[in-house]
C-alpha cells in the first residue's frame, strides 16, 4: 500500500469526524474505576491526627531537638489490629475521606515547630499537659511570653528556665557536654583494649579542658 502524502493525510483527517462519544465512555470508565477502587473505604477505620518529627538538620543548626507537626493519617481495618497503617498524609487521602479531613483541619490547633516541651528536662509531665491546654507546646513558645499573657502558677519561673534552657543550647556547654561524652568512650575503649593502662596517663590536654581555658 502507497503511502500517503501530506495532503491526502489531512483531507482523510477532516472528512472523519472525532468520535467524542468513545471518548466519553473512557472518561466514564476511568471514573468508574477509580470509585471501584476505593469502594470498601468506608468501612475502614480510619483517624486523622499530628504527629511531632524530628527535623536533624535544624536540630544540628541549633543544637537542641527541633520538631515539627505533620499531618498523619491512621487507616485500620476495624478488628484486624495486625493490619494498621501509620504514615504522613498523602493528597489522594484527601479525595477519599474528605468528610473526616474536615473535621480534623477544623478542629485542629495551629502546627508549631520547635522544641516541644516534653523534651524539655525542667519540664514536669503535669506542667505540660496545663501548658497545652494553654496552647503553649514549644520551649520558644514559652520562652517568649509576654509578661501579660502568663495566667497560669510558676509562669515567670518556667519562662526563665525556658530562656536559660534555649541560651545553654547556643552555647559552647553543648559542645563541651558532647566532648566530654566522646572522651569518656574513648577511655572506656582503651580501659578495654588494654585494661592494666591508666588511659589518660601520657596524654596531652583534652579538647575539653582547652577549650575551657581559652574561655577563662
Amino acid at each position: 500500500m502507497a503511502a500517503l502524502d501530506a495532503a491526502q493525510v489531512e483531507a482523510l483527517q477532516n472528512s472523519t469526524p472525532t468520535d467524542w462519544n468513545a471518548l466519553d465512555a473512557q472518561l466514564r470508565e476511568r471514573s468508574n474505576w477509580d470509585t471501584n477502587r476505593f469502594a470498601g473505604d468506608d468501612k475502614l477505620h480510619v483517624k486523622f491526627f499530628t504527629k511531632a518529627y524530628r527535623n536533624d538538620e535544624k536540630s544540628m543548626e541549633a543544637n537542641r531537638p527541633i520538631y515539627e507537626d505533620k499531618d498523619c493519617i491512621q487507616i485500620m481495618v476495624p478488628g484486624d489490629k495486625h493490619n494498621i497503617i501509620i504514615r504522613p498524609v498523602w493528597d489522594q487521602d484527601l479525595q477519599r475521606w474528605p468528610q473526616k479531613w474536615a473535621q480534623y483541619k477544623s478542629g485542629k490547633e495551629q502546627i508549631q515547630t520547635g522544641t516541644p516541651l516534653s523534651r524539655a528536662p525542667f519540664m514536669t509531665e503535669g506542667a505540660v499537659e496545663e501548658l497545652a491546654y494553654l496552647n503553649i507546646r514549644t520551649v520558644e513558645q514559652l520562652a517568649n511570653l509576654s509578661d501579660g499573657n502568663m495566667p497560669f502558677m510558676g509562669a515567670a519561673d518556667y519562662k526563665r528556665m525556658a530562656q536559660d534552657f534555649l541560651k545553654k543550647a547556643t552555647s559552647t556547654d553543648v559542645l563541651l557536654e558532647r566532648l566530654a561524652e566522646l572522651e569518656a568512650k574513648l577511655a572506656a575503649m582503651e580501659t578495654k583494649d588494654n585494661p592494666a593502662q591508666d588511659p589518660t596517663k601520657g596524654r596531652s590536654r583534652t579538647l575539653r579542658e582547652q577549650l575551657a581555658s581559652e574561655e577563662a
